[in-house]
């Protein structure tokens, strides 16, 4: 190593070794600070000292690994959201006034000792409407995508240890730090004091040499030499005694200290002169980096092969999805059961596990689509296994409107199978319970509703063609309705057990697949449905149904086209509509997206569409039409200035006979503009909206500014102008929005706007919104 006092620069004796590189850093080297020697001139600072550094990969912690034990028992992280929403207005097919919402609603990520996640959602809306519905949301959720996860970071861990950092490469990296040690202080002996002290010795016997001045040959004879030189060089009285001043007697204890010291490494014996040392030393160099390559060479080879084996160990820990496969990786490489967390097996083989509200998505026969408030969990080892029960609250499709006086659904379902479930599989599933089959929003008031028991067994199996497409295939026989199974009990389950009625029976198939050599993706199903068939997926009955789709997406010219459409037909469930609803329209939708760098995205749709529409507090009427969209969006910058813009077209191609809304068969323009500045945020729109009665010009502007780290405020105007009216309509728009530190942000809105109206006319329309959220 290469010691050098910080302070005055010099070397001590003890460091005649070589001296310090300037890329000492760059080299792998190390700077610690020890106690000046005692023969340093400062005799009060530190010495900089120059060491390799120890491999200290084997010690790093790798990333992602399993977090360690904490003080608490629980971490939490999540947010919490208060919304408060006014609405002076709601649209036409609703037609209610001074509205308003109230929505409090929490997500938090509870880690329980560090190894154990779980989740808990709390949603409460309620609302002075009597359409839109209120409900309280609770779910406390196990969380088997993060701890499933953990597991194979930590298998990843384990696995890198036993592959990464072996042996044989820390051997070959101790090697090559010392040999490359060694060449720095063979590189530096020139610039060292003891170079400079043999070449100042072998000039100053020179100079002696040339002044008839014998020199001793032994160090005992030099140091009683040096002696005598001082005391009697000055007293000779000899031709050229004046030339003495080229002799640095100072420096004749160089002479001493080289031959006490000796020569670093081999360089040279005491006896050899400095230009055969210097040979000596070039001789080693050479010998030194042809060693350094060699070892470098080995050196990366084996790193390599680590890397391989490194990339190798995180595909083989995240390609594990079975507890079997966990296993079997554990034992293969000797992983010991203390490097995963307590109860790893069984929590891996955990797909689901909640209380309160739950949404249910079993199969296409049995339940799909529901929310069910109860207990529903599914484990899956070698084996599947489910179950689910509690009240049936909403449907995706109608969770918006609430419903009066309707009678509780209950659901309960028992799964039990062979297979992964993301594999090849065979489930059984028994689902039983009472649903509302007979449109309780439908009937006219007074009317007795019946309501029913509901049971079914269905057969479902998946088979892997390959490694991108599954074929499922399921089969399903239902209990009959009360109107017809011949006057029993209505919970009986007759139905499920007379094999030879055909009628309450129903039969799916579906296919997904990825073309990798073409980037293909497909999928395709069929489902048929008896007439007496029931179940929490199915929502009509009274009449044989058939539902079909086909869908295709291709990207052409390396992704930067990508073209998805789809054709179906009767795919569409909802409990509003008559029992015996049955549609053969056939709907076909396509989308083309074109996407390349630096160059706008266009995307252009063609999309079947619905509206609901209240007719009475018991009636409800469903439209069914088609929308045409087509837009370009650009994000670019002029300067330095950046910039997003946007057009958009849009068309309905609809009647007024076929719907409530007002903008029928209408043509709609957007051009929507954003400037962001380093404070100040610039939005402007300009929209045209046309039909055959009227047109509709509208303007628009929004100008937000950043006060500071903990305001923003914003504002903005709006014109519109109708022909059918020609009047001028003005609107306006103020927000703010405040982050106070360790309590939250709190936003605030107000928007004066204008809606559809009777007669073809434009209505005021105010909406406002307080907000606050906090992240913890």
């Amino acid at each position: 190593m290469a010691v050098k006092c910080r302070q005055c620069g010099s070397f001590p004796d003890s460091a005649l070794y070589g001296s310090i590189p300037e890329h000492a850093n760059d080299a792998g080297f190390q700077v610690v600070a020890i106690p000046s020697a005692a023969n340093c001139r400062s005799r009060k600072q530190t010495l900089l000292v120059f060491m390799p550094q120890s491999d200290g990969e084997n010690q790093r912690e790798l990333p992602g690994s399993l977090p360690g034990h904490s003080s608490g028992l629980l971490r939490v992280h999540g947010n919490i959201e208060y919304d408060l929403d006014y609405r002076s207005n709601i649209d036409t097919p609703y037609a209610e006034k001074d509205i308003y919402q109230h929505t409090i609603q929490t997500y938090l990520d509870i880690t329980v000792k560090d190894q154990y996640p779980v989740r808990l959602y709390f949603t409460n809306r309620f609302s002075n409407s009597s359409l839109f519905k209120n409900f309280t949301n609770l779910n406390l959720q196990y969380n088997p995508h993060a701890f499933s996860n953990s597991v194979r970071v930590a298998l990843k861990n384990e696995l890198l240890k036993r592959t990464r950092f072996n042996d044989s490469i820390r051997l070959t990296k101790q090697q090559l730090d010392l040999a490359t040690t060694e060449l720095l202080k063979l590189e530096g002996w020139k610039n060292s004091p003891s170079f400079f002290q043999q070449e100042l010795a072998e000039k100053n016997a020179r100079v002696l040499k040339s002044k008839g001045v014998k020199l001793p040959e032994t160090q005992v004879q030099w140091q009683d030499s040096i002696t005598d030189l001082r005391r009697e060089l000055p007293n000779m009285n000899w031709p050229g005694k004046t030339d003495l001043g080229d002799v640095d007697f100072a420096l004749l204890d160089s002479i001493k200290a080289q031959q006490r010291a000796g020569v670093n490494n081999n360089v040279a014996a005491d006896t050899l002169s400095l230009a055969e040392k210097l040979k000596k030393n070039e001789q080693l160099i050479d010998s030194l980096r042809k060693k350094i390559q060699l070892l470098q060479a080995a050196y990366n080879s084996q790193k390599s092969k680590s890397a391989v084996s490194s990339n190798n160990s995180a595909v083989t820990a995240n390609s594990v999805r079975t507890v079997a496969e966990l296993d079997s990786v554990m034992r293969t490489n000797h992983i010991p059961d203390s490097s995963m967390p307590k109860g790893y097996r069984t929590l891996f083989a955990v797909r689901s596990f909640g209380v309160g509200r739950n949404m249910i998505d079993y199969s296409e026969l049995s339940a799909k689509n529901i929310s069910v408030t109860g207990v529903e969990a599914e484990y899956n080892p070698s084996y599947y296994a489910a179950v689910a029960t509690g009240v049936i609250d909403y449907q995706f499709r109608d969770f918006i409107i609430q419903r009066k006086n309707a009678p509780k659904q209950y659901f309960t379902a028992l799964r039990y199978g062979w297979g992964q479930i993301e594999g090849n599989h065979v489930i059984a599933t028994y689902y039983t319970g009472s649903r509302q089959l007979y449109n309780s929003s439908t009937v006219l008031p007074g009317t007795v509703t019946p309501s029913s028991r509901v049971m079914g067994v269905t057969v479902e199996g998946n088979y892997m063609i390959n490694a991108t497409t599954a074929l499922t295939a399921e089969v399903a026989k239902s209990s009959l309705p009360y109107y017809n199974n011949g006057g029993t009990n209505p919970h009986s389950a007759a139905g499920v057990t007379r094999l030879g009625d055909r009628s309450n029976e129903a039969y799916s198939i579906k296919i997904n697949s990825l073309v990798r050599a073409t980037g293909t993706r497909l999928s395709a199903f069929y489902k048929k449905y008896g007439v007496n068939f029931q179940s929490f997926s199915f929502l009509t009955t009274g009449t044989e149904q058939h539902a079909w789709m086909l869908k295709a997406e291709q990207s052409f010219f390396n992704k930067r086209l990508t073209i998805t459409g789809a054709i179906k037909e009767n795919d569409y469930n909802n409990p509003l509509v008559a029992t015996n609803y049955q549609s053969n329209t056939v709907f076909k939708s396509i989308q083309a997206t074109w996407r390349m760098r630096k160059w706008p995205v266009i995307s252009v749709g063609y999309f079947p569409s619905e509206q609901l529409t209240k007719l009475s507090d018991s009636a409800y009427a469903q439209n069914l039409f088609y929308t045409f969209v087509a837009n370009i969006s650009h994000f670019y910058k002029v300067g330095e200035v950046q910039t997003a813009s946007s057009l958009v077209y849009t068309q309905f191609y609809n009647k007024a006979t076929d719907s409530n809304f007002v903008y029928f068969n209408t043509r709609n323009i957007l051009l929507n503009e954003t400037v962001f500045l380093k404070r100040f945020t610039l939005q402007g729109s300009a929209s045209i909206a046309t039909n055959s009665s009227y047109n509709l010009y509208t303007l628009e502007n929004d100008v937000q500014y950043t006060v500071n780290s903990w305001l923003r405020i914003g504002g903005g105007g709006k014109y519109n102008r109708q022909t059918v009216i020609e009047k001028v309509q003005w609107g306006y728009k103020a927000e703010a929005m405040v982050n106070i530190k360790k309590l939250g942000g709190i936003q605030l809105m107000y928007d004066k706007g204008f809606i559809p109206g009777p007669d073809k006319k434009l209505v005021p329309n105010n909406i406002g919104r307080v907000s606050y959220f906090k992240i913890f």
